[in-house]
């Protein structure tokens, strides 16, 4: 017995590339795309066999957008190793573009344990990392490239992480209590 693994949609109207790079979109059971663009489409990896959706029609705190991703049985965007980084910074640069001047965050998931201190901060090599949702370390000397400059700074309350389309989509600290939007990941299953 055969079954539909994926669909290919390959656009030459609103395709972009870099070098190395081809854009297509894929359909898969485990992964739901309709309409291209709704809170309930995912962007398929098929590098890291990882699923993304990002969501844009409503904003959660950070402990709020964990549980609503969790609740659709996704994560919070755990963006290592860093192919999963570079597929989410090249999709967003490439679908969201309209977001940059608007100054917009996007939880993804992964936070510092506590408040590490107040206002001047700075990092320390000491302090508390942060870690990913799934335990994980951040590796920083991996990700360097998707930090914002001078990113993480701690600064006052600052314990989650989002990407800032402002900063071009780059990755920044941020305070858990503000609503913002986030994006969620699944495993692409076959």
């Amino acid at each position: 017995m055969c079954a539909l693994q994926f669909e290919v949609y390959v656009s030459t109207q609103s395709a972009s590339s870099a070098a190395g790079w081809n854009y297509f979109r894929f359909k898969s059971a485990s992964c739901p795309w309709t309409t291209g663009m709704s809170d309930m489409d995912y962007a398929i990896d098929r590098g890291s066999m990882t699923c993304f959706r990002v969501v844009t029609s409503h904003s959660k705190q950070w402990w709020s957008a964990r549980d609503a991703c969790t609740s659709s049985d996704d994560m919070l965007a755990v963006l290592e190793p860093v192919e999963k980084a570079k597929f989410i910074y090249e999709f967003m640069n490439t679908n969201y573009v309209n977001h940059r001047k608007l100054n917009h965050f996007f939880y993804i998931g992964s936070k510092r344990p506590q408040l590490i201190c107040t206002p001047p901060c700075g990092w320390s090599s000491s302090d508390p990392d942060y870690t990913w949702l799934n335990g994980q370390p951040v590796n920083y000397t991996a990700t360097a490239s998707y930090w914002h400059a001078n990113k993480p700074d701690n600064w006052n309350a600052e314990t989650v992480l989002s990407i800032r389309s402002f900063f071009g989509f780059l990755w920044d600290n941020i305070t858990p209590d503000t609503a913002q939007y986030y994006i969620c990941e699944r495993p692409l299953i076959y």
